[in-house]
């Protein structure tokens, strides 16, 4: 799915992260799946072989929990799996219950957004469509500040300082060796919200204009005539990997969820490519934002006399 140019370094530093256990957790639910199906078991008859709930089942075939060892080996006991094998996905589960580089944030973000930062540190490739705001990994300090704190008015200035140090953490996807590639499209919508007040909002334009020349990174801007397309009011991730299917990540205020089907994934790839196609190309793009840029300026002179 890889349909950007070749990586190279990023023009900021940040920490490099460690890769996680998210994709690990996924595999392993994966051959879970497969082995209960070839050895013929109904959900509840692995249930009850493992002695473990329908639901707890459930959360482990979907890679959505920190795999137990114990039950796993319960598991491919009760399926007859093969002991060479048995041997592999017990290390699997090892390695998929080792803490990823984010929980030393613990508390800087809600549980349910733990496995996307997961698969996020370890897609090959993000695609994704924003419509009003500028996407996390894109985000300048002082921008993330500014949205962490409407967001979360009820929060300390600690809370609120460990959270933007958190989101400012996970831009080292493109900092690394061997970054992500990274396509963006953007609805023009995000250029003129003035997110932090004009100062803000032009520091952060100038941190996307650094972004586009980043040979990772692919910025799209879709403008306000280009009309009604398969996605509006949809913002969307989809995450490719290079082993493993990829996933659409959707989010809502209190939760997230990720078509995985084949006919899902179809769907939103075919609307990004929409998407790419309406929008402005690269060269287009750098000049939407550096003319916004040239708006916000006289706003900002405007407001200081």
């Amino acid at each position: 799915m890889s349909l950007v140019a070749p990586p190279a370094r990023a023009a900021w530093h940040t920490p490099p992260m460690s890769r996680g256990p998210t994709v690990q957790r996924r595999r392993l639910a994966a051959e879970l799946r497969s082995q209960r199906d070839h050895a013929g078991l109904t959900p509840d008859d692995a249930a009850r072989a493992a002695d473990i709930s329908k639901s707890a089942l459930w959360r482990l075939e979907s890679g959505s929990v920190k795999p137990r060892v114990p039950v796993v080996r319960s598991l491919l006991l009760a399926y007859g799996t093969d002991p060479d094998l048995t041997a592999v996905l017990l290390q699997l589960a090892r390695d998929a219950g080792q803490p990823g580089w984010w929980h030393q944030y613990g508390g800087a973000y809600p549980d349910w957004f733990e496995v996307y930062i997961g698969l996020e540190g370890e897609a090959t490739e993000l695609c994704v469509y924003q419509i009003q705001l500028i996407p996390g990994i894109l985000q300048t300090e002082a921008y993330a500040r500014a949205i962490i704190a409407a967001d979360h008015g009820d929060k300390s200035t600690v809370e609120i300082d460990r959270m933007v140090r958190f989101r400012m953490a996970r831009r080292s996807v493109l900092d690394r060796p061997e970054p992500s590639a990274l396509r963006i499209v953007l609805d023009e919508a995000a250029l003129h919200r003035t997110v932090g007040g004009p100062e803000v909002m032009r520091g952060q334009l100038e941190h996307l204009l650094t972004i586009a020349d980043h040979l990772a990174v692919c910025l799209r801007i879709l403008p306000f005539d280009a009309g009604a397309h398969p996605a509006m009011g949809t913002p969307f991730t989809i995450l490719a990997f290079d082993q493993d299917p990829a996933v659409v990540y959707l989010e809502n205020f209190v939760s997230a969820v990720y078509p995985e089907r084949p006919d899902q994934l179809t769907r939103f790839t075919l609307a990004f490519s929409h998407l790419c196609d309406t929008a402005l190309t690269p060269t287009q793009s750098i000049e939407a934002i550096r003319d916004h840029m040239v708006t916000m300026t006289a706003v900002g002179e405007e407001r200081e006399r």
